[in-house]
């Protein structure tokens, strides 16, 4: 049993930070869950079990690095708006830091690289409902079937949100159709279509 002075809380007061290895701990009679060295004191009421019997935290409270593989300053998504295996919404600030970043802003291009790492909150959280936290993020082929961008160039601290929502979802095939807004305005659309072989057996 860990001891309680080997936990961090943040000021929300429900993330917890811990030096220890991925799966369930128990400290000062509370139940904690999580992946790498992020934990949450466990809610049985908002929080849910996988197929495989681990309890998950809710989508949204899940650190964006468990849901993908790309990582600052290619890691474009701030926060996950909401979400579940078949569509998700998410937000983005327009940072100097991104790639293709210019004087003024950054190549309106990066909002379709937006519309995939949108599309992969919903993917990865189907295998984590399917597999539970631990399981092995594995990557995506992903093709553009379709896109329209509205702009050429978006501002720094231009505020971008995404809405993905899967269109065919058949084994290891999906198809998702993304549409990105910047101020209430739509910037772009873009449909994608994504594949990961299956796991033998």
């Amino acid at each position: 049993m860990l001891a309680a002075t080997r936990l961090l809380y943040t000021k929300s007061g429900r993330l917890v930070t811990l030096r220890g290895k991925k799966g369930r701990y128990f400290s000062a009679g509370m139940e904690y869950i999580g992946i790498g060295t992020n934990f949450w004191p466990f809610d049985p009421v908002h929080h849910s079990m996988s197929e495989t019997g681990s309890h998950i935290p809710n989508l949204t409270e899940l650190p964006l690095e468990a849901l993908l593989p790309q990582r600052r300053p290619m890691l474009l998504l701030d926060r996950v708006l909401r979400g579940d295996a078949l569509s998700a919404a998410t937000e983005s600030v327009v940072q100097p830091t991104w790639p293709l970043a210019g004087e003024a802003g950054v190549e309106a291009l990066l909002l379709i690289e937006i519309a995939a790492q949108t599309a992969g909150v919903c993917c990865s959280w189907q295998r984590i409902r399917a597999k539970g936290l631990d399981s092995t993020q594995t990557g995506w082929i992903v093709a553009i079937k379709k896109s329209r961008l509205v702009a050429s160039v978006l501002p720094f601290g231009t505020r971008i949100r995404a809405e993905a929502r899967k269109t065919i979802n058949y084994g290891g095939f999906q198809e998702v159709a993304a549409t990105l807004f910047a101020g209430g305005a739509r910037v772009a659309e873009v449909l994608l279509q994504l594949y990961q072989p299956q796991e033998a057996g």
